[in-house]
C-alpha cells in the first residue's frame, strides 16, 4: 500500500509537469496565457516536489554499504547541477511573466530545464520515501 502511495504521488507529479509541456505546445488564440499558464504550473510542480526532493535526498547518509537508504555522491552531485539549472531557468521564465514583456524563449527553457532535472531526481524520490 505505501509502495503503491509513492507511486500514485510520483506519477501525479510527473503528470502535472507533462501536462505544463503539452499545454506549451497547445495551439489556442492566446498562446502568451497558455505559454505563462503551463510554465507556472511546471514551477509550482518543481518547487513543490522535486526541489524538496533534492535537499531530502542530500540528507541522506552517503552509501557506505552499511544501509540501504543512502545518497550516491554522483547522483547527488548531478542532481544539484540539474536544480540549479533549472532554478536559472526558472528566474528568468518568472521575469518574462512578471513584466509581460515578449518571451524569448525563456518559458520553453524553464519547462526544458525542469524536465531534464525530474528525469534524475524522479528516482532518488522512490529512494527518499521507503
Amino acid at each position: 500500500m505505501k509502495h503503491a502511495l509513492k507511486m500514485l504521488v510520483l506519477a501525479g507529479s510527473l503528470a502535472l509537469s507533462l501536462g505544463a509541456c503539452a499545454a506549451l505546445q497547445k495551439a489556442s488564440p492566446d498562446v502568451a496565457s497558455d505559454a505563462i499558464r503551463a510554465t507556472q504550473v511546471a514551477i509550482t510542480t518543481y518547487a513543490d516536489v522535486y526541489q524538496p526532493a533534492v535537499i531530502a535526498y542530500g540528507n541522506l547518509p552517503v552509501c557506505d554499504g552499511s544501509t540501504p537508504i543512502c545518497r550516491d555522491q554522483a547522483v547527488h552531485a548531478k542532481m544539484k547541477a540539474l536544480d540549479l539549472a533549472a532554478s536559472t531557468a526558472i528566474e528568468a521564465a518568472r521575469k518574462v511573466m512578471a513584466t509581460n514583456v515578449g518571451d524569448s524563449g525563456e518559458l520553453t527553457a524553464a519547462i526544458q530545464a525542469i524536465m531534464n532535472a525530474e528525469t534524475t531526481i524522479a528516482p532518488a524520490i522512490a529512494i527518499i520515501k521507503r
